[in-house]
């Protein structure tokens, strides 16, 4: 179990240090083409598509996440299954550890993991928004922060959506 716990917390890591390489590369990359010509728009192109980018690969990153608690939650149970069968056998050690095999639950709001799939989502929304602000503002030379919105709270709310009923889904397999 500690074995999922440990790559959530490098993957945690992993897609901090990604963020802010991408905010720093998408920073590099208004400035340096903006201060060469205050004009030219190309440089929201160039950061919409790196933002993008970013997207698919933070979508790529929560399915990583949610697979890991899946099957963090499969070994956990597994445990608590061997648990029970061996405390049933050894009636005289006072049990203080968890034997319910159905034990944690798949989708537990109280879960560090659960916080941060979460977490995630609302980060890579965060960078959906900026995607969508930047390729209005490129297609449309006019701000359409209102468009970006819903469009960001769609995908927020979809997101969390797919995440619960996959993970309620499998609790019922």
């Amino acid at each position: 179990m500690r074995h999922y716990d440990n790559n959530n917390n490098e993957i945690l890591k992993l897609v901090f240090t990604f963020y802010a390489g991408i905010i720093t590369l998408s920073l590099g990359v208004y400035e340096f083409i903006y201060q060469k010509n205050p004009n030219e728009n190309i440089s929201l192109l160039y950061i919409s598509l790196i933002l993008a980018f970013s997207f698919i690969i933070g979508i790529i990153v929560i399915i990583l996440v949610v697979s890991n608690r899946k099957y963090f939650v499969k070994v956990a149970q597994q445990v608590n299954a061997i648990r029970n069968y061996y405390f049933k056998k050894i009636k005289s050690i006072d049990n203080k550890l968890p034997v319910d095999d159905n034990l944690p639950k798949t989708y537990n709001l109280k879960s560090s993991q659960m916080i941060v799939i979460f977490l995630l989502v609302f980060i890579n929304s965060l960078v959906f928004f900026f995607a969508c602000s930047s390729m209005f503002q490129y297609l449309f030379n006019s701000h359409f922060y209102i468009a970006s919105l819903v469009v960001n709270l769609l995908y927020l709310s979809l997101s969390f959506l797919v995440i619960i009923k996959y993970l309620k889904k499998w609790l019922n397999k």
